[in-house]
This record gives C-alpha cells, sequence and structure tokens, in this order.
C-alpha cells in the first residue's frame, strides 16, 4: 500500500497499465503477431484484422440463427454485415485511432 502525499492514509496501488487512454493495448501484440506470422508486410499487419472482420459475420449469422431466422434471414443479416460501410473501412485495417 501507498500513501498519499504527505499524509499517512494507505490508498490502493494502481494495476500495471497494458496501454494508453487513447492506445488500445492489443494493437501492439496484434501488430508483432502479424508480422510474426506472416512477415514483414502491410499484409501482415492488416491480415488479423480482416480476420476478425470475418468473424464478425460469421457471428451475425449465428446470432440470427439463435433468434430464430432461417437461411434467408441468415443471408441477409450476413449481408447486411458484410456491406455496412464502417465495418468496410475497418475490418482490414489496424489502427489505435478508430475509436
Amino acid at each position: 500500500m501507498a500513501t498519499s502525499g504527505t499524509s499517512s492514509i494507505p490508498t490502493p496501488e494502481a494495476p500495471p497499465c497494458l496501454g494508453y487512454v487513447d492506445h488500445a493495448p492489443i494493437v501492439a501484440p496484434q501488430a508483432r503477431l502479424g508480422e510474426w506470422l506472416f512477415g514483414d508486410s502491410v499484409f501482415a499487419i492488416r491480415v488479423l484484422s480482416a480476420i476478425a472482420g470475418a468473424g464478425t459475420v460469421i457471428l451475425t449469422c449465428i446470432l440470427a440463427w439463435a433468434m430464430g431466422g432461417r437461411l434467408p434471414a441468415q443471408a441477409l443479416a450476413m449481408f447486411r454485415v458484410l456491406v455496412c460501410s464502417p465495418f468496410i473501412g475497418v475490418d482490414g485495417f489496424l489502427s489505435m485511432e478508430l475509436l
């Protein structure tokens, strides 16, 4: 326990920081993993974000199925996520400034 300033009142210590307020803690490890798996290229940096985007489309299908939607409803839900502008712009892009 640390003390605050000149007072002797103990205060809890802060947990270790993994990132900054405006920089997510997963960005650097994600970029490093992509470079380690696929080499030093733009593709290596962006491939994991694209895989996460594909996962978004698949999870949308699962959600539509869980809500009782049949195949046309699942296909429509996946199509709508696939052509949604924010997802198109973000899914193949790794940046700390997206939010």
